[in-house]
């Protein structure tokens, strides 16, 4: 169990570096779309996604996160963003092999 919120956004980092062939993010928030776009996780997916690396992000989609879906639809079509349901657990996974799971606290 990992706490620290600086540490699971360098394991994410991290993961998003080591994809070769699929990323899969399955958010539970809106919001975590938009955070970890500005924490820069999605800078390492847009690059992933100049190459052959299929992305797919489902999360719910409202009026917190659709602009930044307009703007990844806009400038990285290669990314497939579906609407999914808000949840608690979240998960990450890359080429089918490593994941990672998180759980979204409600402050």
């Amino acid at each position: 169990m990992i706490n620290d919120s600086q540490r699971s956004t360098e394991i994410i980092a991290t993961l998003a570096n080591s994809a070769k062939y699929e990323v899969l993010l399955l958010l539970t928030q809106s919001k975590s779309m938009v955070r970890l776009y500005k924490l820069g996780i999605f800078d390492k997916l847009f690059e992933a996604s100049k190459g052959n690396i299929k992305i797919r992000i489902i999360c719910p989609i409202n009026s917190e996160n659709d602009d930044l879906i307009k703007y990844l639809h806009t400038n990285y079509p290669r990314i497939n963003i579906l609407n999914g349901t808000e949840g608690e657990i979240g998960l990450i996974i890359v080429d089918n092999s490593k994941f990672f799971i998180y759980e979204e606290r409600r402050w």
